[in-house]
């Protein structure tokens, strides 16, 4: 019966190869859409579950009121671990940061430093090395293979010697492990690690011993994950105990403002709160679900598709089902026909469907950022899922013909004048959703573009051309150094023709930010954003003095630099010569001397939060800012590295460009904008494809009809719109249900923003006139082709 099956269903595939080409096409392109998103949405719940009982390892971060903390006190985990059985291990990380000396060159590498029990604690295996000692020395370090492969190619690197810069001097590490390459599902990334007792050398008591130093980060391991609850139960009181009711702000001494939360890690790379020593920054899941439901959309809009061309080709054969029943067949057996040939198109699309997924692997890729691989034969999901996808899909895609087909009443089928399929309330209302949808991605598309704009154009406040960013590479220690070594690279480089200004600066723009938090006597938190700098800074940057001087000389000042949100958070109204009443920046009673204009000196999805520039050369300097003349960069790139090589031969030079690097703050939201953007194309043009099929149906249907319409006299124009002017209305129905939802969604998603743009009617009317022209271009060949029909072929049989 099967194989019986199976055969009318490829004889019926055959009959059409128009539509069957369609249909096989757009359920192609849908499920090729599934199986990359499948593998993506894999690899992204996959992450940190290759650790050893990976879900009963938390992280710890801190909470004091509406503030929240990566970093916890040092003491912390080995408390935890005392205090109660269900900690079965404590962890601390830190990461920096070093200069290390190989071979006689100088290089830069983020450098992770933990506690011993590091590769007991985590799944990283090692190549070379003994993990309960790799670490155990304060002089061990431990590499990846990637890092052994680019300093000691060729040769074992264990015994080796590296010279790494931890305060101002280099130290001898000795290798003493070669880790395994750190899987692309970890969130957790490192080339180096140390023993944590490096990081705070020299101090070690107040660093490592104290509950008021927030300078590790702490994970650990339950005994069983349903053990957290009690755990988090008693830590008020654990917090009173060890911290002191110092730090509470409440009237119950026995209760406190502080908690500790913790973080299970395989739920890291897509929490809220995705930051830390060693991590990387988490992904918004937020996108992954948006890419998950535009990969759904699209096969269900091929599915329609299926649907949609079947039910039109129904008229064709209703004498076929009529017979059928005569000789005896079944309603059942009407049913699993259709069925059969709607799984069995579906097979055939995942064959093509695995074809294409391997060609747009590089564009999802492009998008992510991830180098993902489509080993289908590998993973043992993929092949069952993609069986069952095909299952599911060809159900879904076959039912509505199957059940309406089969359930047609015999006489009627042999009727003439009985028609079904092409008008109905489902091809209609499957029509409206896939436009619908199509529109909503089009406008989404424009808008996210819109936005980026926005923010590539926005007036940030200051000059961001021609700016580049050089790091000191000061390391713990030299702090005084930093203002030392701006000052030489002024002098060094004032007589260079290709630059026009030089400036030092604590941090430089997206490359970390110092932070005070201030409690006012209402019980707010308000932040103040600080700025170590010198004279040359305003000038460079062109901000804006709106009132007061800049700083005048290279010396310690008492003078603090504020911007407007400053006045307006402290309720300063006659700013210039205004003493502070707390200090900031280690000044006590700072006094304001200038006003700057507000400017962005974050990203624009943050507001402009109080910030001072203030001028204290011990407090450190990390960064140049070189200001550089259009159409010499290249002169003035190589004066900066001479000077440098002359300067700090022992340091890498490394650059940026400060545009640059505010560009890079958008990456995200560029290549969410092309995932949308590739949606919306392929929903189209599955959309289209069956459009081109339903007219082509349609005008074959009607072929008597319009016959006799052009013996009467109608035009090419009359028949051109008899043809198409039933999609026309369908698709403007489309714009009314998808306008609504596209602005909400729009407006949601802009919300991520604190400055943006304003969402206009023209994106809608632009998405919606793009739908209508690529409709009617889509159908413009079919309705042309029958209006030029000879009427006499037409009408040969009547």
């Amino acid at each position: 019966m099967l194989r019986n099956y199976i055969k009318i269903a490829w004889r019926n595939l055959r009959k059409d190869k128009l539509i069957t080409a369609i249909n096989i096409l757009g359920l192609s392109i849908g499920l090729a859409c599934c199986i990359l998103i499948f593998v993506f949405a894999k690899h992204e719940w996959s992450y940190d579950t290759f650790h050893k009982d990976a879900e009963n390892i938390f992280r710890i971060s801190a909470k004091f009121k509406s503030f929240y903390l990566s970093s916890t006190p040092a003491p912390l985990g080995q408390a935890l671990e005392d205090d109660f059985p269900s900690v079965t291990q404590a962890l601390r990380l830190d990461e920096r940061d070093i200069i290390l000396n190989v071979n006689g060159t100088y290089f830069k590498e983020k450098t992770l430093f933990a506690d011993p029990n590091f590769f007991d604690f985590f799944t990283f295996p090692l190549r070379a090395g003994n993990p309960d000692h790799v670490l155990a020395q304060s002089e061990n370090l431990v590499i990846t293979q990637e890092f052994a492969d680019k300093y000691f190619p060729g040769e074992s690197p264990i015994g080796k010697m590296v010279r790494i810069n931890l305060d101002s001097a280099f130290t001898e590490f000795q290798i003493s492990g070669v880790a395994e390459n750190i899987p692309s599902n970890s969130s957790m990334r490192f080339n180096m690690i140390m023993p944590l007792i490096n990081a705070y050398r020299g101090r070690e008591d107040d660093m490592l011993n104290s509950w008021m130093s927030y300078s590790t980060n702490t994970f650990i391991r339950l005994g069983n994950v349903s053990q957290l609850e009690d755990l988090e139960k008693s830590l008020p009181e654990f917090i009173l105990k060890y911290m002191g009711k110092e730090i509470s702000t409440n009237d119950n001494e026995d209760e406190t403002d502080y908690a500790f939360l913790f973080s299970s890690l395989v739920d890291f790379h897509l929490s809220d709160r995705g930051f830390g020593a060693g991590m990387e920054e988490a992904t918004n899941v937020f996108y992954l679900y948006a890419l998950i439901l535009i990969g759904i959309l699209v096969l269900v809009i091929a599915c329609f598709n299926f649907m949609n061309l079947t039910n039109a080709k129904a008229s064709g054969r209703l004498k076929e089902i009529g017979i059928r029943k005569v000789i005896g067949a079944q309603r059942k057996n009407l049913i699993w026909q259709f069925w059969m040939e709607a799984i069995f198109l579906s097979f055939i699309s995942i064959i093509f469907a695995m074809v294409l997924a391997d060609l747009f692997l590089p564009f999802l890729n492009q998008i992510t950022g991830y180098e993902l691989k489509l080993e289908l034969w590998r993973d043992p999901v993929i092949i069952p899922s993609l069986i069952v996808l095909a299952l599911i899909t060809g159900i879904l895609a076959g039912s509505y013909p199957a059940f309406v087909l089969s359930g047609i009443d015999t006489l009627d089928t042999f009727k003439s004048n009985f028609k079904i399929g092409g008008n109905n309330w489902l091809t209609r209302l499957s029509l409206i959703f896939q436009f619908g949808l199509s529109i909503a991605l089009i406008v989404g598309a424009i808008l996210m573009k819109q936005q980026q704009d926005f923010v590539q154009q926005v007036n940030l406040g200051f000059s961001e051309e021609q700016v580049l960013v050089v790091p000191l590479q000061t390391m713990r220690g030299e702090q005084a150094a930093g203002a030392r070594l701006a000052r030489q690279f002024k002098q060094k480089l004032a007589s260079e023709s290709a630059i026009v200004s030089v400036s030092g600066t604590s941090t430089s723009f997206t490359r970390g930010n110092n932070v005070s938090l201030i409690e006012t006597d209402e019980g707010d938190t308000k932040y103040v954003y600080e700025f170590n700098v010198d004279p040359e800074y305003i000038d460079l940057l062109e901000i804006e003095l709106l009132a007061g001087e800049n700083f005048k000389n290279d010396l310690a000042s008492k003078g603090l630099i504020v911007n407007e949100s400053f006045l307006k958070s402290f309720e300063i109204e006659n700013p210039i010569g205004h003493i502070v009443d707390r200090p900031f920046a280690g000044i006590e009673a700072p006094e304001i001397i200038g006003v700057v204009k507000d400017y962005h000196y974050q990203n624009l999805r943050s507001n402009i939060y109080p910030m001072i520039l203030y001028q204290q050369p011990t407090r450190g300097i990390g960064y140049l800012m070189v200001k550089m003349k259009g159409g010499e960069i290249d002169q003035a790139i190589a004066s900066v590295r001479s000077a440098w090589e002359e300067i700090r031969p022992q340091k890498p030079f490394e650059y940026h460009f400060l545009d640059e690097d505010m560009g890079k703050e958008y990456e995200r939201e560029k290549r969410w904008s092309k995932a949308i953007t590739i949606g919306s194309i392929l929903s189209i043009f599955i959309a289209c494809i069956g459009l081109f099929g339903l007219t082509a149906l349609a005008a074959t249907r009607r072929t008597k009809e319009i016959g006799i319409r052009k013996v009467l006299g109608a035009s090419y124009k009359h028949i051109i719109i008899l043809l198409s002017r039933q999609f026309f209305w369908l698709i403007l129905i489309s714009n009314v249900i998808a306008w609504p939802v596209a602005y909400w969604a729009m407006n949601k998603w802009l919300e991520n923003f604190a400055y943006k743009i304003d969402v206009k009617p023209w994106a809608f009317l632009f998405g919606a006139m793009m739908v209508i022209v690529i409709a009617l271009l889509t159908t413009g060949y079919q309705t042309f082709k029958a209006a030029r029909s000879n009427p006499v072929e037409a009408l040969r049989d009547l």
